[in-house]
């Protein structure tokens, strides 16, 4: 199915916007083109594909005004189970990864979760050590019933831990930052 939104100057009727967005029959991939006026050509194409195992991804492109040349894309896929998530990022469309994220969460015996951020240089693990390195950390608290609470704890900063590397310890309560 393909459905269009249109937006128009309220002044004029000039269009200054537009989404056409493409499903696939079986809903298993979508195509969401952007168009910030009335070019022929889109300002970004994302692109939704749910893999054969239950993973999914996401392809973000960026054209240049006049929609025609590559500027910047991004390929994200996340793991069936959520729990890992990977970003390829293209910053200037030349077609080579300048920056590979790679967020994994562990879920804790305990109830609580580790989430471990890790950003490197160019394409994928193998490219050098990481430039960055953040962990999240949330920890259950028991309420007056010994029941798990919808609260964390733990520490929030940030520490230089080698040349290039930098840890961002965070907790988050059900209301923000603790």
């Amino acid at each position: 199915t393909t459905e269009t939104a249109t937006t128009y100057a309220a002044t004029d009727l000039t269009q200054i916007g537009k989404t056409v967005t493409t499903t696939s029959a079986e809903g298993l991939s979508s195509t969401v083109s952007a168009y910030l006026d009335s070019n022929a050509d889109p300002d970004t194409v994302t692109t939704t594909v749910v893999n054969a195992g239950g993973s999914e991804t996401k392809t973000v492109s960026a054209y240049s005004p006049d929609g025609v040349s590559l500027i910047g894309k991004s390929v994200t896929t996340t793991s069936a189970d959520g729990l890992t998530v990977t970003t390829d990022v293209d910053a200037n469309g030349d077609g080579t990864t300048d920056s590979t994220e790679i967020q994994s969460t562990v879920l804790n015996t305990d109830g609580s979760t580790t989430v471990t951020t890790t950003t490197y240089a160019g394409s994928g693990t193998g490219a050098g050590s990481p430039l960055t390195v953040g962990v999240t950390f949330s920890t259950p608290i028991l309420d007056a019933n010994d029941s798990p609470a919808l609260r964390t704890k733990g520490i929030t900063g940030s520490a230089l831990v080698t040349f290039h590397r930098m840890v961002h310890i965070h907790s988050r309560s059900s209301t923000g930052f603790i």
